[in-house]
């Protein structure tokens, strides 16, 4: 068993596939949007997929990644 480094994302072997987790105010920071701003998305089913346990609020940084890439327009340089 490694040592674990207080740097590293958790992770969660759920589901054949592992991703790290974010939590609301990390995301928002991410972004440069408030948490205001991420809670009216989540009610109106327009920002990333999240998932919910109890109250708490979070993200999986590969459905951040496609939230993105799927509201990305224009074209490459």
């Amino acid at each position: 068993m490694s040592a674990s480094n207080e740097n590293e994302s958790p992770t969660l072997g759920i589901a054949g596939g592992a991703s790290p987790l974010i939590d609301e105010p990390a995301l928002a920071a991410k972004l440069g949007v408030s948490r205001s701003t991420l809670q009216i998305w989540r009610y109106a089913g327009r920002g990333p997929r999240f998932i919910k346990l109890g109250r708490m609020v979070r993200y999986r940084v590969a459905d951040v990644d496609e939230f993105l890439r799927a509201n990305t327009h224009g074209q490459v340089a």
